[in-house]
């Protein structure tokens, strides 16, 4: 697959969104942050780019991204038009990324808690999400879309994949516009309850009553993933029995 860039005039065709293309950044969710410390704008934003030079995933963690081929797309929303809690804003994110895909064609989509996306059992984007002040919302996505083959770490490499992976990917334009839609369909039309987010993302879960490892600041714990909470949390229950309430961790896996 070649590089090329974005198609500037699909993507000002985005309905809802006002489109700011730039052609490298180290971070979209930095220059969303930036834009939002010197103007007020006058609704949802979305920010993307060809070229991530720095991109994050949760707590620093290194974000790859292949220039010219990959996502990178940073949504800001007004959290007076949000119609959900705070605390269900990155699962609403989540779930949107996998009904687009899922509206594409992308087979085999599911979610990690509390913020990966996977293609066939293997990682294939991520999630980062904040709060700017008390007035906007941003949802910084980044999703593999060249073929993950030759491209990764070697300790990496089995454990990631990719939209082109996959038989007769949608296009990044394609994939970013129904994102867009479905994000803020999402989050502000009031059509979604907080019970339908969590039943359609549990639905998509990639470790749902599957054991599990999770690792935290001062433990490692291996239960039963119990599902999600009536506010995002996970649920997990612990070989003895005890349950317990997680509200983040450092990382999840399935447990040998």
């Amino acid at each position: 697959m070649s590089s090329s860039s974005l198609d500037k005039v699909l993507l000002t065709e985005i309905p809802g969104f006002r489109v700011i293309y730039l052609s490298e950044t180290p971070s979209t969710n930095l220059a969303a942050e930036e834009l939002l410390r010197n103007t007020e704008p006058d609704g949802p934003l979305l920010l993307t780019t060809d070229s991530q030079t720095a991109g994050l995933g949760r707590r620093d963690h290194v974000w790859f991204n292949r220039p010219g081929e990959d996502i990178a797309a940073t949504f800001v929303i007004p959290i007076k038009d949000c119609r959900m809690t705070r605390l269900m804003l990155p699962l609403a994110t989540g779930l949107a990324a996998a009904l687009a895909l899922e509206e594409l064609g992308v087979e085999n989509v599911d979610l990690k808690w509390p913020n990966d996306v996977m293609l066939g059992g293997k990682k294939a984007g991520g999630i980062l999400c904040k709060s700017v002040g008390d007035s906007w919302f941003i949802a910084g996505i980044g999703l593999n879309h060249a073929p993950s083959a030759g491209r990764f770490p070697a300790e990496l490499a089995p454990l990631v994949s990719a939209i082109a992976d996959f038989p007769s990917p949608p296009s990044r334009e394609e994939s970013i516009s129904a994102l867009a839609g479905i994000l803020l369909r999402t989050l502000c039309s009031g059509t979604v309850s907080e019970q339908t987010l969590l039943e359609e993302w549990s639905r998509r879960s990639h470790t749902h009553g599957r054991r599990i490892s999770v690792k935290l600041e001062t433990e490692v714990l291996i239960g039963l993933d119990d599902g999600l909470g009536p506010h995002g949390e996970l649920m997990l229950r612990l070989d003895s029995g005890e349950s317990r309430t997680l509200l983040d961790c450092l990382e999840l896996r399935p447990a040998e």
